[in-house]
């Protein structure tokens, strides 16, 4: 029974002594993360997390496809076909007739194609029979040139033949035809004309009509008339095509000065419209021409 006690001591001494001690604490190894600082790695639509980029992306092969919200793997397609990653299938790669430059990175004509824009797509370039040419808007072969011209592969442009020109009235090239002495084409026309009118005479030496020699344009008359030889006193009038009495109011011609005057001794009144003599007066007189008079000094 002495044990017994002995014992009973013991375990009541031990739980005091427990009961005075502090509580123990648990000691991590390592901090307890921040709720804030933890990073998803859980990656949706077929991503995986990259811990270099730290974000989630598509493995290799694969691309993100928006409108599936999810990865696509990148598909392999036929000779002249590519993928299209908004549709997530094979297209044909051009439309329209075009091949896919893998140079330039486009869609093309192929060699000897062109683009044809009013039917939307490309078109071959036809060899065409002489004197046609290929008229890409139209995509056919058509006349070279209208109204009898031809193709100048040098300027590149329609023009008439050699001996042919243009008339705008016709709307087409015309021969140059070779006139009968003493016409001339006109080109306006298109026919031989007389080459001048109105008695008149081609000069080649300044190109354009004039009167022959001893001949004088009347353009009263509108034509050439000849310079006609007058009798002695009288003079021909070129206004009138007549001979005419040389001078009026006793007037005679001076061929030096090539005009009417008074002859000598004589003065012009222009109130009486004619020569008068100049008068020798009595002494105590003067002549008044305007009077045509002698009159006192």
């Amino acid at each position: 029974m002495k044990k017994a006690l002995i014992i009973a001591v013991v375990i009541l001494i031990s739980s005091q002594f427990a009961l005075a001690q502090p509580p123990k604490r648990t000691v991590f190894k390592n901090p307890v993360p921040n709720p804030r600082q933890i990073i998803n790695t859980n990656c949706t639509g077929g991503r995986s997390w990259n811990a270099g980029t730290n974000k989630c992306e598509c493995k290799n092969n694969f691309y993100w496809n928006d409108r599936l919200n999810q990865c696509r793997p990148i598909r392999t397609c036929a000779p002249g076909e590519t993928f299209d990653r908004e549709k997530d299938e094979c297209v044909t790669r051009c439309s329209g007739g075009q091949s896919w430059n893998d140079g330039t990175n486009k869609c093309e004509c192929k060699n000897n194609f062109y683009w044809n824009d009013r039917l939307n797509q490309c078109r071959p370039i036809r060899t065409c029979a002489p004197g046609e040419t290929f008229d890409r808007e139209k995509d056919e072969c058509v006349t070279r040139c209208s109204g009898g011209q031809s193709w100048n592969a040098g300027t590149n442009k329609c023009e008439c033949k050699n001996n042919f020109y243009w008339n705008d009235r016709l709307n087409q090239c015309r021969p140059i035809r070779t006139c009968a002495p003493g016409e001339t084409f006109d080109r306006e026309k298109d026919e031989c004309v007389t080459r001048c009118t109105g008695g008149q005479s081609w000069n080649a030496g300044t190109n354009k009509c004039e009167c022959k020699n001893n001949f004088y344009w009347n353009d009263r008359l509108n034509q050439c008339r000849p310079i006609r030889t007058c009798a002695p006193g009288e003079t021909f009038d070129r206004e009138k095509d007549v001979c005419v009495t040389r001078c009026t109011g006793g007037q005679s011609w001076n061929a030096g000065t090539n005009k009417c005057e008074c002859k000598n001794n004589f003065y012009w009144n222009d109130r009486l419209n004619q020569c008068r003599p100049i008068r020798t007066c009595a002494p105590g007189e003067t002549f008044d021409r305007e009077k045509d008079e002698c009159v006192a000094r």
